[in-house]
């Protein structure tokens, strides 16, 4: 119950000494209609059963605004007071907090500290941060070495699975006729000195067939011819016989026979031969082995180098070794 309803209640008076409990209500029904009509500015009605309670008019035309109870008189009374009283202490806590004096500004002593906090806070930061960097370039270093040893691995196996095929160059485009298999036979028993007949060669050959890849059309370079073997001997055979050659010539056509290497194989073997005319120049032993790697003899140690750039640093440290010699 709210404060003034209470106030209401409490200080309603009782026309007589035990008086019913519903002319109480009656009464207390009375005072909260006059109050109502009052806040309104309108006429008060008279209640049935009390025609005491009709307003009076101080002048005519006009209607009185006061309430004409008791009752409501003693509650509006009370109402005015509760409002003064919580005015009152509204007043006293603004005072209150008006009166607060303001904060006396920090020390030089305390405002070194935060400082000094803070700075430790970011050194530990910091620190953290630092170990974390450094534990991820460790992992990226190892996911790198990974990476590498994958790449090998593919192009091993890239390898291994053509490990049985050779690879015809310069062959001019429709010179095979009808039969490529017969034409790829006497070419190779043109060129190469083999003990095995054309028909125990055209037996040992599994499949042979131009590159599936279309050419360009202003291009006139020739498609490659794949041949594959059902045996490595064979294969091992003609490519020993074909590198022996300077050239390989058959009825106005020249052509050339490789082993048939991955494009990384390719390149690396490429550029390995350009090293390997380099080191020939200086008078260092070198050879350029299957599938791309160099074997080396210098100051009696061999060298087996499987990339340029190491090939490069030891053509560096022999040209600098022979300029100190002379």
């Amino acid at each position: 119950m709210c404060l003034p309803a209470a106030l209401f209640l409490g200080n309603l008076p009782l026309r007589k000494t035990g008086e019913a409990p519903g002319r109480r209500l009656w009464h207390w029904g009375r005072a909260a209609l006059e109050l109502r009509q009052a806040r309104r500015g309108s006429a008060r009605i008279p209640l049935r059963g009390n025609p005491g309670s009709a307003c009076t008019s101080k002048a005519p035309g006009k209607v009185s605004r006061e309430p004409g109870s008791a009752a409501t008189r003693v509650f509006l009374g009370s109402l005015k007071m509760t409002n003064k009283a919580a005015g009152s202490a509204g007043g006293t806590t603004s005072a209150q907090e008006q009166g607060k004096s303001p904060s006396l500004p920090q020390s030089s002593d305390s405002i070194l500290q935060n400082l000094m906090e803070r700075i430790q806070t970011l050194e530990e930061t910091v620190g953290g941060m630092k170990e974390e960097l450094k534990h991820h370039k460790d992992e990226i270093q190892g996911l790198n070495e990974k990476e590498q040893g994958l790449q090998v691995r593919i192009e091993q196996l890239e390898n291994y699975s053509c490990r049985n095929n050779i690879k015809l160059l310069k062959v001019p485009e429709g010179a095979e006729g009808a039969n490529l298999k017969s034409y790829v036979v006497s070419l190779i028993k043109s060129v190469c000195e083999l003990e095995e007949s054309n028909e125990e060669i055209e037996k040992d050959i599994q499949r042979v067939h131009r590159d599936p890849f279309t050419r360009r059309p202003n291009s006139t370079r020739p498609r490659k011819i794949l041949v594959n073997f059902l045996t490595y001997h064979l294969k091992e055979k003609i490519l020993t016989s074909a590198l022996k050659q300077k050239s390989l010539r058959m009825e106005n056509v020249t052509f050339e026979i490789r082993s048939d290497l991955s494009k990384i194989t390719m390149d690396r073997q490429w550029e390995l031969g350009k090293r390997l005319d380099e080191f020939k120049k200086l008078g260092v032993m070198a050879q350029l082995k299957f599938p791309a790697f160099l074997r080396i003899m210098h100051n009696n140690k061999m060298y087996n180098i499987r990339e340029i750039d190491r090939a490069d640093e030891l053509l560096d440290v022999i040209r600098k070794e022979q300029a100190d010699h002379v």
